[in-house]
């Protein structure tokens, strides 16, 4: 916008005295004045107009693709995610606004891999730190670095961590895989589903996101800051259809 600005700036200054030396040889110098207030007024309105209709179009595309993102959403997994719900009696809308937050309701999402984890899950396996999380030393110590650094990577439409296939009883590719909706929902339900059947939805955004509740100074913790009030708005979206 800056540079907008000097550039219509610069035409302004030189074209009055070009149109009015070439067109008005008899204009006095306030005529001439008020001629070049005129072109620039002109376009300065032609710059908002244009920066207006930039914004404007801007605006409804973001708009497009959040709503062809929803309408995915409830393609891919709603059907699903109703079914498993209801076998733990949890609320459908968190859960579709879950997978709108993590995966924008894709399917065949790419893993995420997360270096931070593996390095603490490589140290937590040769004895370098005493916990992590709620695994065991026998749950980690004939794992390669290789298989680590699947389980350092989030799968599937709820970003599941490929450790917490660990105590699910489960392999890691079952987090993506056709059986992906049933196990997520199941481990859902068992980190922080009383916190979801209580309708304590900032809680469970800001869980599954960080591990931890929201916090009681009301700033949130987690990656991206409007995360768990994305996830509210999604909720309200889905309770809605």
């Amino acid at each position: 916008m800056q540079v907008l600005r000097k550039y219509f700036i610069q035409i302004i200054s030189s074209l009055p005295d070009k149109f009015i030396t070439k067109t008005s040889i008899f204009f006095s110098m306030e005529v001439k004045n008020r001629i070049k207030k005129i072109f620039f007024f002109i376009a300065l309105i032609s710059v908002l107009v244009l920066a207006t209709i930039y914004i404007l179009k801007i605006s409804d595309t973001n708009s497009m693709n959040s709503q062809s993102g929803t309408e995915v959403a409830i393609v891919n997994y709603k059907a699903e995610v109703e079914k498993y719900a209801s076998n733990y009696d949890l609320p459908s809308s968190y859960l579709m606004a879950l997978i709108m937050l993590e995966c924008s309701g894709k399917k065949n999402i790419k893993p995420r891999y997360e270096h931070h984890i593996f390095l603490k899950l490589q140290k937590f396996r040769d004895g370098k730190i005493d916990k992590f999380e709620d695994l065991t030393v026998d749950d980690v110590k004939d794992l390669s670095d290789k298989d680590l650094k699947e389980m350092a990577k989030s799968y599937g439409p709820f970003q599941i961590m490929g450790y917490k296939s660990i105590k699910l009883g489960v392999k890691v590719e079952d987090l993506q895989d056709k059986n992906a909706i049933a196990i997520g929902v199941k481990w859902i339900n068992n980190e922080y589903g009383n916190l979801l059947r209580e309708g304590r939805f900032k809680d469970a955004f800001h869980m599954h996101n960080t591990g931890k509740k929201f916090p009681q100074s009301g700033k949130s913790e987690t990656y991206d800051p409007k995360y768990v009030d994305n996830g509210l708005y999604y909720i309200r979206y889905f309770s809605n259809l």
